[in-house]
């Protein structure tokens, strides 16, 4: 058969979305760093036609941070890219830290995760375009909860640098008992920034979810920075913390994560306050329901 160098590159220039769609190894991809692509005229033939039918569809897998099922109940993912060229990636199911980087001028690409802290990084410098992202997960148990359980808010803050037409992407999920992350019983929040259309990076993103006593509920945070030869840099960092109600305690799986926060208590002065304007508000009331007699 037909050996060739290059196909694969050729079949990434001319597929704008190669980042962002995964399909099969099976199936026609761009061939990966320092790899000899071994097609035949058959699989010639089945690229060209791939480009000529579906231009939108990937022909290359394109790794990005995911959650990695597994028995432990947390994990750590990065990775970084520069397309279909190359590729780094570290984590799994088990990890509480981890920790990428790709750096070949002109890319500068780095990854990192850490659930002790909660912090997550992605950092996209690549004049040719460039992708970093990464995630975090962990399972909670929680006890001191009010019978038929209470409302836990888990909070992902997002800081950072955008420039140019950089864009990225940010998401909290939650699967309780029974549910699976990516999957069936899961509820999430997500953001997309691209600052160059009007779409800026938000301070943050939050999802609230009921828990009860002895319950375990898994949460997943997610980033992405894709340079698109731009500068997207969310390392400033962001942070996955969990708001949790008055006398309640939780322990996770890692047995490190520590990154909870009480839920805000308004301060006496304000409650004094909120009672006097009620207090306010109801005598108005009562005086403009009597009639008055000369």
């Amino acid at each position: 058969g037909l050996h060739s160098v290059g196909i694969g590159d050729l079949l990434c220039n001319r597929i704008s979305l190669c980042h962002r769609r995964i399909i099969s190894r099976s199936e026609p991809r761009c061939t990966y760093y320092r790899e000899i692509s071994g097609l035949g005229l058959s699989g010639l033939a089945t690229g060209a036609l791939l480009e000529l039918m579906s231009p939108a569809v990937a022909s290359c897998p394109l790794p990005l941070a995911t959650y990695i099922a597994g028995t432990s109940g947390f994990g750590t993912d990065t990775a970084t890219n520069t397309g279909c060229l190359a590729d780094s990636q570290q984590g799994g199911d088990g990890q509480a830290t981890a920790s990428t980087s790709y750096s070949d001028p002109p890319a500068n690409l780095s990854a990192t995760a850490d659930l002790a802290s909660g912090v997550l990084t992605a950092d996209a410098d690549d004049a040719d375009g460039g992708y970093a992202s990464a995630s975090e997960w962990d399972t909670f148990t929680f006890s001191g909860l009010p019978d038929g359980g209470a409302i836990v808010t888990a909070t992902l803050s997002l800081n950072g640098t955008v420039t140019g037409i950089g864009t990225g992407s940010a998401l909290l999920e939650e699967a309780g008992p029974g549910g699976t992350i990516g999957g069936d019983g899961s509820i999430d929040s997500s953001t997309f920034f691209n600052p160059s259309t009007g779409i800026p990076l938000v301070s943050s993103i939050s999802l609230s979810f009921l828990a009860t006593n002895g319950a375990a509920d898994t949460v997943y945070a997610y980033i992405d920075a894709d340079s698109g030869g731009s500068i997207v840099d969310l390392s400033d960092p962001p942070t996955l913390s969990l708001i949790l109600p008055g006398g309640v305690t939780a322990s996770s799986a890692s047995g490190v994560f520590a990154n909870f926060e009480p839920l805000s208590v308004p301060e006496p002065s304000s409650l004094a306050l909120l009672a006097a304007a009620l207090g306010l508000l109801a005598g108005l009331r009562a005086g403009a329901g009597r009639i008055i007699v000369r």
